[in-house]
């Protein structure tokens, strides 16, 4: 004889949560929960939340109803799905051991969180492979926007898909190099930067000059060298190759520095009596180097870096350097992307020089 089974209740006790699970493992409501509670279909909670497409004003006030009672707040990526856009911003640096993106991440966080969004950040590594799993990684999050530091490998064709998709790229420190309407730049004066450079050593009698640089592959390092060069030859003065050390490894000091003080010290031309760096890290590895040689800065060899560093004025011979305004470029490019143009703008701004007894 078969026993008869009584069936078990699936109804919860009252103190369970709305959503089926007890109190203490609460689980998030959904747009299901909400369009069961207000007696609509999910269409139209997302109509609703979209704001986008009309809805009967008594529908309208059921659905708010049941999100204020279940407490819904829909995730970033929810609201993606219904707009086709985030309210987050990712920002691709090249290198975090830069010092100088912390103040343009901060520039980005204070326009984006003030309008109610997030910013991803995310290190590059200098890394081809890395940076394009990235794109792919902030593309599937349907960002409204991204912020490319990048000057090098970085995958041009998934920048342009991601514009093509509706977000806003905007490139820093570099132009942007692809025709887009959502592709825009802010960046510094990069030959001007160059120029300044010259234009202080000169008024130092600095004349004999050897310019520090990361790889000249990249649109930034031949400007920046390309003013130096410019503004000099302006005064009958010609800043040769062979004064030039391109770092091959931002790991190390700028080994190639003692041979051109070296052979430029042998030269009719005379010996070098000045350095420029033209970038934050060339700063740092050039004036290691000369730290390592027993170098005098700024009796030997005067000294001008770029980008000010939180150490620069702490250093035996506080350091001379061309600023760029990071903060400022971190807020424009956040604005491109919450203004949204409708066509590609270039924002270039002009470096300052901040003055020590380096030079």
């Amino acid at each position: 004889m078969l026993a008869r089974v009584k069936p078990v209740s699936t109804r919860q006790p009252d103190d369970a949560s709305t959503n089926g699970t007890p109190s203490g493992l609460r689980r998030r409501p959904t747009i299901n929960d909400v369009a069961r509670l207000a007696d609509v279909s999910t269409a139209t909670v997302s109509r609703v939340l979209s704001g986008v497409a009309k809805v009967s004003p008594e529908k309208h006030a059921q659905v708010l109803r049941a999100i204020e009672q279940l407490d819904y707040n829909p995730s970033d990526l929810t609201r993606a799905v219904f707009n086709g856009r985030s309210n987050a911003v990712g920002v691709l640096v090249a290198d975090m051991r830069n010092p100088y993106y912390v103040d343009l991440v901060r520039g980005v966080e204070s326009v984006i969180t003030e309008g109610g969004g997030l910013v991803f950040l995310a290190n590059g590594h200098r890394d081809r492979e890395r940076q394009e799993a990235i794109l792919r990684a902030m593309d599937a999050q349907r960002l409204r926007g991204l912020v490319i530091t990048a000057n090098r490998d970085i995958d041009e064709g998934a920048v342009r898909r991601l514009a093509d998709r509706g977000a806003e790229i905007v490139f820093v420190t570099r132009p942007a190099g692809i025709s887009h309407p959502r592709i825009h730049s802010v960046r510094v004066d990069d030959e001007a930067v160059g120029a300044l450079a010259w234009q202080h050593l000169r008024d130092r009698g600095r004349r004999n000059v050897a310019v520090v640089t990361q790889p000249l592959d990249t649109p930034t390092q031949r400007a920046r060298l390309r003013g130096i060069r410019d503004a000099a030859r302006l005064d009958g003065v010609d800043l040769a190759d062979d004064r030039v050390v391109e770092l091959q490894s931002l790991d190390e000091p700028a080994l190639g520095l003692e041979e051109v003080l070296k052979a430029c010290g042998s030269t009719k031309r005379g010996a070098v009596d000045a350095v420029f760096a033209a970038t934050g890290i060339g700063t740092l590895r050039a004036y290691q180097e000369l730290m390592a040689l027993g170098v005098r800065v700024p009796d030997d060899v005067a000294f001008v870096g770029f980008d000010d560093f939180l150490w620069a004025p702490y250093l035996a011979s506080p350091l001379t350097v061309v600023t760029q305004p990071t903060l400022a470029m971190g807020t424009q490019a956040a604005r491109l992307i919450i203004d949204e143009p409708g066509a590609a703008v270039e924002h270039v701004l002009a470096p300052g020089l901040t003055v020590r007894a380096s030079t």
